[in-house]
């Protein structure tokens, strides 16, 4: 996965419109981040949010902290989320837009990774899914939104094809 600091202009796809967005979560093994306990409640807002993702990719990163060589996986009560192939969106009430991969949720579970104060602000007092006012800026944003990909099970990681020896 690509690094990006936190809180730097998002620019890893292509925007239509002119907007502020800071990215957050995107980690990397060889870079220091920030660790410490998220409020249980704050993690079940980004479960919420993680449902619903932007800017599907067509494959999946890896956690390179981990160095596993299986998907990323987490378990909600009702479905299993994919994580690693899009990102997620996060709305202040100040105005401000978060960027996040949905490699998020594991970082902060596993690798005990503790956001900015006035990111995880916006996650406790921002719209989160099924609230309309969500939905309502993701359009306002013109972001085209999917559920997320889910999985049940471990997912096996397979060089891709061009790569295999015949």
């Amino acid at each position: 996965m690509t690094y990006f600091a936190d809180f730097s202009p998002y620019g890893y796809f292509r925007q239509e419109k002119p907007r502020s967005v800071y990215n957050i979560g995107w980690l990397d093994a060889a870079q220091k981040f920030a660790t410490g306990p998220v409020d249980a409640e704050i993690v079940s807002r980004l479960e919420q949010i993680s449902c619903h993702s932007v800017n599907q990719t067509r494959g999946l990163h890896d956690c390179n902290i981990c160095s596993s060589e299986i998907s990323i996986t987490y378990k909600l009560a009702d479905k299993t989320l994919l994580l690693g192939g899009a990102e997620i969106r996060v709305f202040s009430a100040e105005g401000d837009i978060f960027a996040a991969p949905t490699m998020l949720l594991h970082y902060i579970t596993v690798h005990n990774y503790l956001p900015p104060p006035s990111f995880l602000n916006a996650v406790e007092n921002g719209p989160v899914p099924p609230m309309q006012d969500y939905f309502n800026q993701l359009k306002i944003q013109d972001y085209e939104w999917d559920a997320t990909s889910t999985r049940d099970g471990p997912v096996e990681r397979r060089p891709p094809l061009w790569m295999t020896t015949r």
